[in-house]
């Protein structure tokens, strides 16, 4: 299930070429989609910030910040997949 999972995520993430993307699995980051809009706004305030601190390039407490929220929702996407899957499997009740 892990395998499985971790393809859902990346198909729904976007980040799997349109050739090894699961079918029927959305992409969450498909331009005008909310997800897009949002990161996008997260790019925009990325830049203002780097301006503002006087950085050139990458920040890398910036960076980190990003990284780890990523790592966040991954783990918790990842997590409701298994918690969905037990549930409408019958092998878990809430």
């Amino acid at each position: 299930m892990n395998f499985l999972a971790q393809r859902i995520y990346d198909s729904a993430c976007g980040l799997l070429t349109e050739d090894a993307q699961l079918p029927n699995v959305e992409d969450a980051f498909a331009e005008g989609s909310p997800c897009s809009v949002a990161y996008e706004s997260m790019l925009l305030a990325y830049e203002r910030l780097r301006h503002r601190l006087n950085v050139p390039n990458e920040d890398p407490d910036i960076e980190e910040i990003i990284s780890s929220l990523t790592g966040i929702s991954k783990i918790l996407g990842l997590q409701m997949f298994r918690y969905g899957f037990l549930y409408g499997s019958g092998q878990w009740k809430p």
